[in-house]
């Protein structure tokens, strides 16, 4: 959480900015006058003095910080159950076991595989 006498001009700046943008798209959703001048009179205050606008990046940008921490959660669990999971189960349910998962927890001997192999010119041309 950012406190607020931690706020510094740059970030009253880029906040006061932030406000600007939010004033345009509501002149351009609402079709009013009267958020298009807001925006130009909020853009004239941040050119002059942003420091005007230390409380707003304060609620800005403790605003934007539970956003992320929330939405990023939420993404990556989408992501989990909507793809890493399905594919999972789909490999699971055919029997793929690429890494040698059952050898290795029955206890048998290593699963890793030699390979004696003599790297030559060509190794290092294509590596991949």
């Amino acid at each position: 959480m950012k406190k607020y006498a931690d706020i510094t001009t740059k970030e009253a700046s880029d906040s006061g900015q932030a406000l600007v943008l939010i004033l345009l798209i509501l002149a351009l959703v609402l079709g009013s006058r009267i958020w298009l001048w807001l925006a130009v009179a909020a853009l004239v205050v941040n050119m002059a003095s942003p420091r005007v606008y230390r409380r707003f990046a304060h609620l800005w940008l403790n605003f934007s910080n539970g956003l992320g921490a929330v939405v990023s959660r939420i993404l990556l669990a989408l992501e989990f159950f909507l793809l890493v999971l399905p594919i999972g189960l789909v490999r699971r349910l055919l029997g793929r076991d690429p890494m040698a998962m059952k050898q290795w927890k029955a206890g048998d001997a290593s699963v890793f595989v030699e390979r004696n192999h003599r790297y030559g010119a060509d190794d290092l041309k294509n590596p991949y």
